[in-house]
């Protein structure tokens, strides 16, 4: 337990790091402790599933989404008010492994309810209402989760993302800016603020922004394809003048 709270405090934007520590947390009876751990790894990174399976598993990764799920619910059958269990399985559900989008809001509904004050489960009711279509919910919800935690780049990108939706570009653009300035090593917020710049004709800055996120993550097959765009809009522009 020591070496992973040691690792943690050494490089605190580590996932892993937190999840390691909460599982040592967890064994040693601590379940205050583990589950504050816990909370951080999904405040850091809210879209990684990797961290499902270490979360409930004494053994490491779990082998598939079917039996993350049914770990989810012997938890929740031992521990009906566990918020964070109801908030994982939510968020597993609406997943397309699954695609029971309706369940999956109504659990991440029930663990805001029990937790209305942490910032991560709301901020993860609030991205699956807006991915879902209901932005104007969504974006309350992830207001909600940024004045608990008016720091967190990743709220910021996903507000970004639920103003995008409702048509208020320049709006987005202030917060995917402050998303890449809060959390400069978040390639996605580079990149959505590249899709921003892009759809409003403003490539060579969009190509910039491609580029970053790229630097952060070379393996960012999205971001290769829309800085290809931006490069062929460029040329098309160049050609047609």
């Amino acid at each position: 337990r020591a070496d992973f709270e040691r690792a943690a405090r050494r490089d605190p934007q580590c996932t892993a790091a937190w999840v390691l520590c909460g599982r040592a947390l967890a064994a040693a009876g601590q379940e205050r402790g583990a589950e504050r751990a816990f909370a951080r790894a999904a405040r850091l990174d809210p879209d990684a599933k990797s961290f499902y399976g270490m979360l409930i598993s004494n053994t490491g990764l779990l082998e598939n989404d079917a039996k993350t799920l049914a770990a989810l619910d012997a938890v929740i059958a031992k521990r009906p008010k566990a918020a964070w269990a109801w908030a994982l399985r939510g968020d597993l559900l609406r997943t397309p492994s699954f695609g029971r989008i309706d369940e999956g809001i109504k659990d991440l509904e029930r663990a805001a309810r029990l937790e209305p004050r942490t910032p991560w489960i709301r901020a993860c009711l609030g991205r699956s209402r807006v991915q879902s279509r209901f932005v104007a919910r969504g974006l309350k919800d992830i207001e909600a989760a940024l004045k608990l935690d008016g720091r967190c780049g990743w709220l910021r990108m996903w507000r970004g993302e639920a103003l995008r939706r409702a048509k208020k570009p320049a709006a987005a653009e202030r917060d995917f800016r402050a998303a890449a300035r809060l959390s400069p090593g978040l390639a996605q917020a580079q990149l959505w603020l590249g899709r921003e710049l892009a759809a409003r004709k403003r490539h060579e800055r969009a190509i910039l922004c491609f580029g970053r996120a790229l630097q952060l993550d070379p393996a960012y097959g999205y971001a290769y394809a829309k800085r290809g765009e931006s490069l062929l809009a460029l040329r098309t522009e160049v050609e047609f003048i």
